[in-house]
């Protein structure tokens, strides 16, 4: 634990430079798991690296699973700060063996929830009450369709918008979560809401007038409500949109998405396609079409 603790106060004087707080947030909640366990299994505050051994960690994971009723998925998550604090002492020497040399989480991931065509669409024309509420509003239809997460919007300047020699404009920034960069070209809805907010000319040179994420959230159910929805979508369901209903959906490789989302990996954008089943549909109606003239069972 003295080494989380030490790892944790270095990545905290990283935070608003090339570290994200939402990231910190994650490795103190992991932390935690960490720390309930030793006291839970061993009854101790800390255990020597040497005493860490594959028990240790096979015993971790059935009590995130069993006491903390956790998902494979989110698992995933503690297990592997975990093996980051093994991989530093054995990086150092303070052990001769990674205990995680051959450990292996079968990691599961329910589907992610997205707003349909319709429900895009019901979301976008929905009449609300208040202006305050229809900035929400303008702000999750803009991420429906760009794919920034609220992090990323939520810091979004005028600066960070590019036009090209074609005089198309695009988004150009690193996502806060990772740091990776992505580009994304405006669609049309989403240079209709730039220019809509143009005229307040925030601090910052800021694009939005954007509000923190719960406050967001809330006012979304207001939205959803007014739009005759039977679900409250968050923030991020946008982002689940804009890969799902916006592009794949529509026909855009997943290569293409995967860059525009900012993935490290294209591993990641691949949980989305396996929810797009109305696109399997319409590929396998075309594909029906095409081969029907070309081939004929023998009569």
């Amino acid at each position: 634990m003295q080494t989380f603790d030490e790892y944790l106060t270095a990545f905290g004087k990283r935070v608003g430079k090339d570290r994200a707080i939402g990231t910190l947030i994650k490795y103190n909640k992991s932390r935690r798991y960490l720390a309930a366990f030793l006291q839970h299994e061993y009854g101790s505050k800390d255990i020597p690296f040497r005493e860490l051994k594959r028990d240790f960690i096979e015993k971790f994971v059935v009590y995130l699973s069993s006491v903390r009723n956790m998902l494979p998925g989110s698992i995933h998550t503690p297990v592997k700060k975990l093996k980051l604090m093994t991989y530093t002492a054995f990086k150092n020497g303070w052990i001769t063996a990674d205990p995680f040399a051959g450990f292996h989480i079968n990691v599961t991931y329910r589907d992610r929830r997205f707003l349909s065509e319709p429900e895009l669409r019901a979301i976008m024309n929905a009449q609300v009450p208040n202006c305050k509420t229809a900035i929400v509003r303008d702000i999750f239809v803009f991420c429906c369709f760009t794919g920034l997460a609220y992090a990323d919007v939520n810091k979004l300047t005028c600066d960070d918008i590019h036009t090209d020699d074609n005089g198309d404009r695009w988004i150009i920034d690193k996502r806060q979560k990772t740091g990776t960069q992505f580009r994304v070209k405006l669609l049309p809805v989403a240079k209709q809401l730039v220019e809509r907010y143009r005229h307040l000319r925030l601090p910052n040179g800021k694009v939005f007038p954007t509000k923190d994420r719960n406050s967001m959230n809330m006012s979304l159910r207001h939205v959803a409500k007014h739009a005759g929805l039977s679900f409250n979508p968050t923030m991020h369901m946008a982002r689940h949109t804009f890969a799902t209903t916006v592009t794949l959906t529509q026909g855009v490789p997943l290569e293409t998405v995967s860059k525009i989302l900012g993935h490290k990996r294209i591993t990641t954008t691949q949980i989305y396609t396996r929810i797009t089943n109305d696109k399997i549909g319409k590929d396998m109606d075309a594909l029906s079409e095409k081969i029907d003239s070309v081939f004929k069972v023998a009569q």
